[in-house]
């Protein structure tokens, strides 16, 4: 009964967040012109703007709140510990300190490169650690745990000497 209880919750809490996030913006729409918009009727500057603009927003924020939901119950799940996250196992800080490195060797100046060296730094950084926790041809849940903490604080260190050493402005 309680988890019934707490899922119509989370259901109600979804919708209502998707419903303050279509009728709350810059421009101010009533909820009737809104509920036009929505189903085509209604003045055009509004349906452009509710059906452009804010719906894929909306929509979009509850496909990744839903999708990195997914993947911290995996990674849980998987260390079979509720503290695990992507700080503790390093996948963080790799990524931080390949989007920093990007940075400082001069790849500012585009920034689709920036999410693409974090993604492969966060990729290698789950390979190191994965490799360091099975060092012994067995892999255990502390091992893992404790080799993320290790690259990751080895990381910030790298990041911070990034930080300190570098001339860019942009880093700054």
């Amino acid at each position: 009964m309680r988890t019934a209880f707490v899922l119509v919750a989370l259901a109600v809490a979804l919708v209502a967040s998707v419903l303050a996030g279509i009728l709350v913006g810059a421009v101010p729409i009533a909820p009737g012109d809104v509920w036009n918009a929505l189903w085509g009727n209604g003045d055009a500057a509004n349906a452009t703007i509710v059906r452009d603009l804010r719906l894929p927003r909306v929509l979009g924020a509850a496909i990744v709140g839903g999708a990195l939901a997914v993947a911290g119950a995996l990674l849980q799940g998987l260390l079979r510990n509720p503290l695990a996250d992507p700080y503790v196992t390093g996948t963080s800080a790799g990524g931080s300190l390949c989007a920093v490195a990007a940075i400082a060797l001069g790849a500012s100046s585009e920034p689709a490169l920036l999410p693409v060296a974090a993604f492969f730094g966060a990729l290698a950084s789950a390979a190191i650690v994965w490799r360091l926790s099975s060092l012994g041809g067995r892999t255990s849940v502390l091992t893992v745990l404790l080799a993320g903490v290790i690259l990751s604080s080895f990381a910030a260190a790298i990041v911070t000497l990034l930080l300190v050493a570098s001339d860019r402005i942009v880093l700054r």
